[in-house]
């Protein structure tokens, strides 16, 4: 069959034929990105069907018949509102079956019933999206305020934890940078650190391919880190001081569909002046908006939930002093109402935890064996957010031997979501 985005040239019986293949290929699929796209291309077949056809998919009509039970459920959804007769006798046909099928048909019996009452899916009336409030755009317009110094850190901890507890704290503290997203520029130069959109690689280089039940999908590109940017922060003298950071992740890892994490690839380039812009092999299944990046030096302490504050063994006053420390050393600089919009992504210092420890990282025997390379948060560049899955963080992390020897390929990927 001819290219999925241009079936003109295909006869009915092809594209019935790509449809049942489509189905049945489908239903083996277990990577989300895949199954999305094998989706779309179905898609793309019923409406060209529908074109022909004056809508009434009459090329469709014998599947319903179809030895497949599968097909006969799939098609018969597809007649809903163009043959509602067909798609219940077909559906409560499949009904009466004792397997899988039968529970799927009988579920879309009960959903069909809601349907007629409140309207179908296709008949929703979509609203135009509403323009992002200040607060969501307040970041990308601005610049970052200056990060917590440490004398004002150690000022903050001593007044809230007192002396003993404030030296050990502050050992614990680490330099970090933030990333802080702006406004993408359209018309700037490609090889600059940014979150998004096209990566800028070598002539020769291969994108990272996710291996699939139907065919390879492409990994997400993520960012990159110019780190001639960020050389002379506290805390850059442990990265390179040039060349280009990239980070790349599959689309069911980064998007929460795989809580395993997914595969990821970190490339570093020392050579900028070679990199070019490249575009996705193929449409990626999910856009990752681009933004240009500012960075905010600052200090980091570990979250509270992390393995490192639990083996302080504070009482539950100090750990709620603590918290509140360590809220206001994240915030710090930033006006309040902005504070729930805000982007914290960060190159080093400590994980922002979602949810309890990494799990790599309460694995490791070691606290300090596992450290953040990359934290990435749910952003905003001003028009579009790219959030996480349903809302969280993604985590690269390395052993400090790795770091120092710049095998950034060993990276551990993490991800964590509300």
């Amino acid at each position: 069959m001819a290219d999925a985005k241009d079936l003109s040239e295909n006869d009915d019986e092809t594209l019935v034929q790509a449809y049942v293949e489509n189905v049945q290929t489908y239903e083996r699929i277990d990577h989300i990105g895949a199954a999305n796209r094998q989706m779309d291309c179905r898609r793309l077949i019923v409406d060209e069907l529908r074109r022909r056809s004056d809508g009434s998919l009459s090329q469709l009509r014998p599947l319903l018949k179809h030895s497949d039970p599968n097909v006969c459920h799939t098609v018969a959804i597809e007649f809903r509102r163009i043959d509602h007769a067909a798609f219940k006798t077909t559906t409560e046909a499949l009904a009466k079956r004792s397997d899988i099928f039968g529970a799927e048909a009988r579920d879309s019996l009960r959903l069909d019933e809601r349907f007629q009452k409140d309207g179908y899916p296709e008949d929703w009336v979509s609203r135009p999206p509403l323009p992002p409030s200040r607060e969501m755009t307040w970041q990308c317009d601005n610049p970052p305020p200056s990060g917590i110094s440490e004398g004002e850190l150690q000022q903050l901890l001593t007044n809230h934890l007192g002396d003993a507890a404030a030296e050990a704290l502050l050992r614990l503290a680490r330099p970090a940078i933030g990333l802080w997203p702006q406004r993408p520029s359209r018309n700037g130069p490609a090889d600059v650190s940014r979150l998004g959109g096209e990566p800028s690689v070598p002539d020769k280089w291969s994108w990272p391919m996710v291996e699939t039940e139907t065919e390879d999908e492409p990994m997400l590109f993520l960012g990159q880190i110019k780190c001639a940017e960020i050389a002379g922060l506290p805390g850059a003298e442990r990265l390179p001081s040039s060349g280009m950071l990239s980070f790349f992740g599959d689309h069911d890892g980064v998007m929460g569909c795989d809580y395993g994490g997914g595969d990821t690839a970190v490339f570093y380039w020392p050579d900028t002046e070679a990199l070019r812009p490249r575009p996705y092999p193929q449409e990626p299944m999910e856009t990752i908006w681009p933004c240009n990046l500012l960075f905010r030096p600052t200090m980091d302490l570990p979250h509270p939930e992390s393995r490192t504050v639990r083996d302080l063994k504070r009482d539950r006053a100090q750990s709620k002093e603590y918290e509140s420390v360590y809220r206001k050393v994240r915030q710090y600089g930033i006006p309040e109402e902005y504070e729930l919009y805000c982007n914290f992504s960060k190159l080093l210092g400590w994980p922002a935890l979602v949810q309890q420890e990494l799990e790599e990282v309460a694995c490791c025997s070691d606290p300090r064996g596992l450290q953040l390379l990359l934290q990435l948060d749910d952003y905003h560049n001003g028009t579009e957010g790219t959030y996480w899955g349903p809302g969280g963080s993604l985590y690269f992390l390395m052993t400090d031997a790795e770091l120092r020897a710049r095998k950034f390929s060993d990276c551990v990927f993490e991800i964590q979501v509300t």
